[in-house]
């Protein structure tokens, strides 16, 4: 492909010649595009640099492996690679960046300890994954409105959701208490606000739905994550990859918990038909913007001919046992 740093870049100020590049295949920062089949792929140097990285995993020091995960988390977004499910491989990261913050000393150190069977059948996946470099869709960040909402708590007790159809008005509620099985009574948030988001989204969106659904919690963390799409906390992945069920698109709201319409639900206060009105009221009186971004490179409903490794277009699948 055409290099960006071989092109004059007075003719940026032709239109004619700007319009000319613009069909054109060139590569830039990592990423090559091609303007004429509307795609984007790894460069060929990135792939490149990738199997090289790999091919000397057995004398890996901190920093060759720390550079290897860089290229795949790179190309996972370039590519829309899921990586939510590579837990215990972002654990490994999470870990060794931190003991490098610590010792800054052992960049150009060996490996002080093996990788486990685990975290090497992840990376091989996932290495493998990324360099078959299947090119995707180029992205548009067009924004559309959130039309749904889902207000949605969990505690120890159970969980609350309330769901309001911002178009039509229809609003309906559940409340349920965990079950002995679950393992989640008297457990805490970690555990419990990721499960009673997943289960909400199951009960009030149909896989086939599109558009945009806005869903609240006052778990913070969980929040945060869900722009990139993944996290190093096991019970947030299962989220994200409950989400890739879904045509539709999610953006999360973060509210306070003393200000969360579904707090008191979910620790098991009993509801009335006068206070599910109050409630939906009071989730719609805190939306701060229904306005979320169409399509991201890392999150979001499966486009055609991108991979999702191990959950490639689940789209019109049967959804998980929600149980889990």
């Amino acid at each position: 492909g055409v290099q960006l740093n071989e092109i004059d870049t007075s003719d940026f100020d032709n239109e004619e010649k700007l319009q000319s590049l613009l069909t054109q295949r060139y590569d830039f920062l990592g990423e090559t595009y091609d303007h004429r089949k509307k795609t984007m792929c790894s460069t060929r140097k990135t792939i490149e640099k990738l199997a090289a990285t790999w091919a000397s995993r057995s004398s890996w020091t901190y920093r060759q492996m720390v550079c290897h995960f860089g290229v795949l988390m790179y190309g996972s977004s370039t590519l829309r690679i899921d990586m939510s499910h590579r837990f215990a491989s972002l654990r490994l990261l999470s870990s060794v960046v931190k003991r490098l913050q610590a010792a800054p000393g052992l960049w150009d150190a060996p490996l002080s300890d093996p990788l486990s069977p685990m975290v090497v059948a992840e990376l091989t996946s996932w290495t493998e994954c990324l360099s078959e470099n299947a090119a995707v869709p180029i992205p548009t960040y067009e924004t559309s409105e959130c039309t749904r909402v889902i207000s949605v708590d969990a505690s120890g007790w159970g969980f609350a959701a309330l769901y309001v159809d911002l178009l039509t008005g229809h609003t309906q509620i559940h409340q349920e208490r965990w079950s002995a099985a679950s393992g989640l009574r008297g457990i805490g948030s970690v555990l419990t606000e990721p499960a009673g988001v997943k289960r909400a989204i199951y009960r009030f969106v149909q896989p086939d739905s599109e558009g945009a659904v806005l869903i609240q919690t006052d778990h913070e963390p969980l929040a945060q994550t869900n722009p990139r799409g993944y996290s190093k906390t096991w019970s947030y992945n299962e989220v994200h990859q409950a989400m890739r069920h879904f045509k539709a698109r999610f953006e999360m709201q973060h509210i306070a918990g003393s200000s969360h319409p579904m707090d008191s639900p979910s620790r098991g206060e009993p509801l009335t038909q006068d206070s599910q009105a109050s409630l939906a009221d009071k989730a719609k009186a805190l939306i701060v913007t229904t306005t979320v971004v169409a399509s991201r490179k890392t999150f979001g409903a499966p486009l055609a001919g991108a991979r999702y490794s191990g959950i490639s277009s689940a789209v019109g699948k049967s959804p998980p046992n929600v149980n889990t």
